[in-house]
């Protein structure tokens, strides 16, 4: 038999509250993000700059991370530089 906790009335509006919001987020345009970003004070126009600019480079890392292990769009690249270098036709970068 399967136990559940009982949460609470507080544990429950929380909850409510997140669902509204993804909602709300989830139906937003994208002319309407711009429009609240256009409205907003330069310094937090920068904060959000900056925020996005790490967004993008926690997705980079990890679509590389990603394509260069087993199985990943990336590995017959690195196989045939690899297999280049091998060969001879091609040599190595050095540090």
């Amino acid at each position: 038999m399967a136990v559940t906790k009982n949460r609470g009335p507080q544990s429950q509006r929380s909850s409510l509250a997140a669902a509204r919001k993804f909602a709300y987020i989830e139906t937003m345009k994208l002319e309407a993000i711009k429009e609240a970003i256009a409205g907003l004070p330069a310094d937090e126009k920068t904060r959000l700059a900056s925020w996005i600019i790490r967004q993008d480079m926690m997705e980079w890392d990890r679509q590389i991370e990603e394509d260069f292990t087993a199985g990943g769009r990336g590995m017959a690249l690195l196989e045939e530089a690899e297999a280049d270098v091998r060969e001879g036709r091609a040599r190595p970068v050095r540090h």
